[in-house]
């Protein structure tokens, strides 16, 4: 199910400046992971600098391009994950859970096609299911499905095949 990566985003211990991916909790970015840098800790809660997303610039503003800064529970925050194993392009099934990178963010896709061209080029197309959407995309904008759980990383292939 795709909203339960976000539901296994567990506590990790956050230093301020550290760079972590935030799981999106808001109709239409569920499923989703953002980027941001840990800028302060209060109990439960960070409040983090949003790599790819922006303030809307006032008047006297230094950056009108300022990054959003918001409060976020420590249980949907996780580390950075790894970079994709080098052959993870090549295990790519129809069906399997996938990161898409869309508009900042990487979301919970799945692969409904591998498209392969004349001139031996795949593209993937899959679908962002709680809305239907659906995107024919070239591998570099897919990842892993990572999972991060009891402190360990796996990604969606090792728990779903």
């Amino acid at each position: 199910d795709l909203m339960t990566n976000c539901r296994r985003a567990v506590r990790v211990l956050l230093d301020v400046g550290a760079d972590v991916e935030l799981c999106g909790r808001e109709d239409g970015f569920w499923g989703s992971w953002y980027q941001a840098e840990i800028l302060n800790v209060a109990g439960m809660q960070a409040y983090v600098a949003i790599e790819e997303l922006f303030e809307e610039g006032g008047a006297d503003d230094e950056d009108p391009r300022q990054r959003l800064r918001e409060w976020w529970p420590t249980k949907r925050i996780r580390p950075m994950p790894p970079p994709p194993p080098a052959d993870f392009t090549l295990s790519i099934a129809v069906g399997d859970l996938v990161n898409l990178r869309y508009e900042g963010g990487w979301w919970d896709v799945e692969v409904t096609a591998i498209n392969s061209s004349a001139d031996g080029a795949c593209s993937y197309s899959v679908v962002y299911t709680p809305m239907d959407v659906h995107h024919t995309v070239s591998s570099d904008a897919l990842r892993p499905a990572w999972h991060w759980y009891k402190s360990t990383w796996s990604t969606w292939h090792e728990h779903e095949r």
